[in-house]
């Protein structure tokens, strides 16, 4: 029974990954329900990057993407050197903060944190190689989640 609440609560992560990308789709009308998008985006506390030289090891990074019409965030872990490490073309690998961005807006994200930097980074290494990329059940923002706190949940609803 616990996976079946697992797999339904990451379905219901990437369903609200795309209506944060896609906010023009999802903007309510007319309507007495409050306004979720502004309700999340209060709930986390988001910095913008002003400069390379400020992110710190460990950080959780988002680049705000647009593919084929769609837009979603991506996710990746600041390693230091100016380098990620993310699931990217489905396995975690390590590419250059440049690569990271593709000439897109990036962020850093207040994600929780429950291991030391070290420790954080130490653990994204561990999975450096691996092939199990599932947009569901198995993403980018996952494993950035993963290696930070040891849990896969999102705060994407």
């Amino acid at each position: 029974m616990g996976k079946a609440i697992e797999g339904a609560d990451r379905l219901a992560q990437a369903i609200g990954n795309f209506i944060k990308s896609n906010p023009t789709i999802f903007e309510p009308k007319n309507t007495i329900v409050p306004d979720m998008k502004s309700i999340l985006r209060e709930s986390k506390e988001w910095k913008e990057l002003k400069r390379d030289s400020e992110l710190e090891l460990a950080d959780h990074l988002i680049a705000k993407r647009i593919e084929y019409g769609i837009g979603y965030t991506h996710h990746g872990l600041y390693i230091g050197n100016n380098q990620v490490i993310h699931y990217s073309e489905g396995e975690v690998r390590i590419d250059s903060l440049e690569d990271f961005k593709k000439d897109c807006e990036i962020r850093v994200i207040d994600s929780v944190a429950t291991y030391s930097k070290e420790e954080i980074i130490s653990r994204a290494f561990s999975r450096l190689g691996e092939k199990r990329y599932n947009l569901v059940f198995n993403n980018c923002e996952h494993f950035v989640n993963w290696c930070r706190s040891g849990g896969k949940m999102t705060d994407s609803i």
